[in-house]
């Protein structure tokens, strides 16, 4: 009996931990990475990804970010960020990098692929904001 509670009070701990969504939402997001598309679907995320992950080890930080899927017809997604738990130079740091990174992100998809999306930065927008898209907000990984 007893394994039994450690038991289901383990599986509880785990369902909340490893949760998909987040329910603790901040009423903006300050930044919205946006993969749009033109004809054949959006671009990977990888780049984005990879240099979240080497921003928060380099910096000793911990960045929240979900990903909402669902915003068109050709898989278009959107990547947001909240960034209130970021010290103010670390925040600089981060936005000053994303704008540089998808910049260079998209003129290198533009020359490999002409008919490739664009991803786009969108800065401050209200938790509100995504209605268009269908897909559940949930933890990005």
């Amino acid at each position: 009996m007893k394994y039994l509670g450690v038991f289901c009070l383990f599986l509880m701990l785990y369902t909340i931990t490893y949760s998909q969504t987040d329910s603790i939402l901040p009423e903006k997001y300050e930044v919205v990475a946006s993969f749009g598309s033109m004809c054949c679907g959006p671009v990977a995320d990888t780049f984005l990804k990879t240099y979240i992950k080497q921003f928060a080890l380099k910096n000793k930080v911990s960045v929240r970010v979900w990903q909402k899927a669902g915003c068109g017809r050709e898989g278009e997604f959107k990547i947001v960020f909240s960034l209130v738990n970021l010290p103010g130079a670390a925040k600089k740091k981060l936005l000053k990098g994303l704008k540089k990174l998808v910049r260079d992100q998209n003129d290198k998809n533009k020359k490999l692929h002409s008919n490739s999306g664009l991803v786009s930065l969108v800065y401050d927008m209200p938790t509100g904001e995504l209605t268009n898209c269908r897909g559940q907000l949930t933890i990005w990984k």
